[in-house]
């Protein structure tokens, strides 16, 4: 018996010293971007507020924005207000970690909108289920006058896989929340935010669509991984979206329209204007240069412009003003609107984003 307790911790002590070399090793030659979020039972995970969150996707592109202290990627900002608002809603192309803090799109959306004042709620990987949720909980706080939800192309799939909202029997949304948060899930992600062998193992997990759908099986995920899922040009965004239509596509477009339709529905409960745009993808301005669209473009007669056109006509049918970023990043689509590591706006993209998005809300009467 003493010689099998003396094993077990030499097998123990054994484990903890190659855990602590391979943490000393990614921390010096292959740091890992730390975990920035917390486990939410409402929104399935939002910043961890009062933090300086980081990010490094390659050597250039290494960023820390600080968290203010309602969990927002934003200076901070009073719920009582001394001038009108702006919300902005969206995923990581308002409040990632992916610029400076004085290079974002709502600072440049503030600087040509001085009598505003402009917040930001973005986090991401948010889709339209999870920012719907984020307005009805925190946003209205703020009391807007203004609502701008900031759609990624990769939200119309995303808003069919999470566990946030179902459709019951009659065929009308109903939020499912709140979620029950495996404790299991809640130790990964508090250990993935301190730890770079446990941010290491945390997000080559998530990539793993089969390893996403076992979690999800066993009720350690909030998020499932269709094992029928049709083809993908890039993460989350079908090929169907540019190339006609498919049933998985059409459902993800109807339960994105009952999305925006519920967040056009809130906002002007509240008291404000509803207002959507949507965020361009790199592809669709340079179709033939990417291999995972260039068959798309010309062996499937792509119309790389079909999801906006589809979002303009349900939008202009409900009375919501769209914003179409793609004629104006076309026109500029050589002055180097992307970070080529990842497709996110560098800062001429975001500069140019929200010097029309102000224009265009100016302009509409909307401010």
């Amino acid at each position: 018996m003493r010689e099998v307790l003396k094993n077990f911790l030499l097998v123990c002590g054994s484990l903890i010293v190659a855990l602590l070399l391979l943490e000393l090793g990614l921390r010096l030659f292959l740091p890992q971007s730390l975990n920035n979020v917390r486990a939410d039972e409402y929104l399935l995970y939002s910043y961890v507020p009062d933090k300086m969150a980081c990010s490094s996707r390659s050597a250039d592109l290494d960023f820390c924005n600080r968290i203010n202290a309602k969990g927002l990627n934003d200076i901070e900002h009073s719920y009582n207000r001394s001038r009108p608002r702006i919300l902005v809603i969206g995923d990581s192309f308002i409040g990632g970690i992916i610029g400076k803090e004085d290079e974002q799109f709502i600072d440049f959306l503030q600087q040509r909108l001085p009598d505003y004042e402009v917040i930001g709620m973005g986090v991401g990987s948010y889709s339209t289920d999870n920012q719907l949720i984020w307005l009805q909980t925190e946003g209205y706080k703020y009391h807007p006058d203004v609502v701008l939800l900031a759609m990624s192309m990769n939200d119309i799939w995303d808003n069919t896989v999470k566990d946030l909202f179902i459709v019951d029997a009659s065929g009308q949304l109903q939020h499912n929340v709140p979620l029950r948060i495996s404790p299991v899930k809640r130790v990964a992600m508090a250990c993935a935010a301190r730890l770079q062998v446990c941010a290491l193992a945390y997000n080559t997990l998530l990539q793993s669509p089969l390893i996403i759908r076992i979690l999800h099986q066993v009720g350690v995920s909030n998020i499932a991984a269709d094992s029928d899922a049709p083809k993908f040009i890039m993460q989350s965004v079908p090929a169907a979206l540019f190339v006609g239509s498919n049933s998985q596509v059409d459902a993800a477009w109807n339960r994105t329209y009952m999305l925006l339709d519920a967040f056009a529905s809130y906002t002007r409960l509240i008291g404000a204007k509803p207002v959507v745009m949507m965020v361009p993808l790199r592809e669709q301005l340079f179709p033939a240069d990417d291999n995972r669209s260039l068959a798309l473009a010309g062996e499937q007669g792509a119309d790389m412009a079909r999801p906006e056109e589809l979002l303009a006509s349900h939008l202009g049918d409900v009375g919501v003003p769209f914003i179409d970023l793609l004629p104006v990043f076309q026109q500029h689509r050589d002055e180097g609107m992307y970070y080529p590591v990842d497709g996110h706006w560098a800062v001429d993209g975001t500069r140019t984003a929200g010097g029309y998005v102000a224009d265009t809300l100016r302009g509409a009467g909307l401010v």
